[in-house]
């Protein structure tokens, strides 16, 4: 895992140039969700609406939210816009279209930018578990790293999972914070 990423949007800030011919295919299905994305929707303690993998996503979201309340820190609301976002980097990484990182993390803060959001944090995860234990093991290994657990334990307000498996099954997880 690398560790988390947190960054405010300086006005007027360039896009990076698209790295590959690869990557930019993936651009236009990316902006069609933003466009497509409704306002935030606040689901409080409300499961997530079913997506393919929305029961890992509300796991991992379950589990981090046990990890704060343990610190006695506010609890976060899961936000539907921050999860679309989210999934998409999921389902980058998980085809190939975008290695295993924080690339084009400036995309995401500037589609969450027009969700109202003002910052913008992530932590990545991925690992070949079983479906049952696969998204205990990656909170496990995102509070055990220092730069993931800062992320995670840092003073949001909202949060959203996206969950992807590959064609060989790994599992990668998105997981942002937003304030």
């Amino acid at each position: 895992m690398t560790g988390g990423a947190a960054r405010r949007l300086p006005r007027g800030a360039r896009k990076r140039p698209w790295r590959s011919a690869a990557r930019a295919a993936w651009l236009p299905a990316l902006l069609a969700l933003a466009a497509c994305a409704l306002p935030a929707r606040d689901l409080g303690d409300e499961q997530p609406p079913g997506t393919e993998y929305g029961a890992l996503e509300w796991e991992l979201f379950q589990r981090v939210s046990l990890h704060r309340d343990s610190l006695g820190l506010p609890r976060l609301r899961f936000d539907q816009g921050l999860a679309d976002i989210a999934r998409a980097h999921s389902v980058n990484m998980a085809f190939g279209a975008v290695p295993f990182s924080h690339e084009n993390f400036p995309l995401r803060v500037q589609l969450s930018v027009k969700l109202g959001f003002r910052s913008l944090g992530e932590n990545v995860a991925y690992n070949d578990y079983p479906p049952d234990t696969t998204a205990a093991v990656a909170v496990a290994g995102l509070i055990a790293s220092p730069p993931h657990r800062q992320t995670m334990e840092g003073r949001w307000t909202r949060t959203g999972v996206g969950v992807a498996r590959s064609p060989g099954g790994s599992w990668y997880y998105t997981q942002l914070f937003g304030r």
